[in-house]
């Protein structure tokens, strides 16, 4: 299997967003039997492009850190995952962006007395969430799906 993808850097942490992907097999992307590589759900196979990675659990109340245990091998045809870094891309400043535009959407959702503009700030501030999370996040199997590149 031969995965191209792009480096991401927020606030000097790696993210790695698959562009690409030539796959060896369609048993490993498609097997949802096959759970106990990486966690419990096949499209959260994050192939060795990371070793841990810091979950947020909401609200600024925790943060567990898990340990990923990297797959190199396809574990179906035994064919080597190649990883190629295409581009390294600083998205610090496009993230600071979304989190001043959060602050913001906070502040006038707090200054609203009218429960409908509360809830569309609401909205609007889950969207920049959303966006936030995805830009610290890697691609698992579910997302080069979504992507359509598989």
């Amino acid at each position: 299997m031969n995965i191209e993808a792009e480096k991401w850097i927020v606030n000097g942490d790696a993210y790695y967003k698959v562009i690409k992907v030539k796959k060896c097999c369609d048993e490993l992307i498609y097997n949802d039997g096959y759970i106990d590589m990486v966690s419990d759900y096949s499209d959260d196979y994050e192939i060795n492009l990371i070793k841990t990675e810091l979950v947020y659990l909401g609200d600024g109340i925790d943060d567990s850190v898990h340990n990923y245990k990297p797959i190199q091998y396809c574990p179906f045809c035994s064919e080597k995952i190649n990883v190629n870094i295409v581009k390294t891309i600083d998205k610090t400043k496009d993230y600071e962006k979304l989190e001043k535009t959060r602050t913001k959407l906070y502040e006038l959702k707090n200054e609203t007395d009218s429960k409908k503009e509360s809830k569309e700030f609401q909205n609007q501030i889950d969207i920049v969430c959303k966006k936030m999370n995805n830009m610290v996040s890697n691609d698992n199997f579910g997302m080069i799906k979504k992507k359509g590149l598989i």
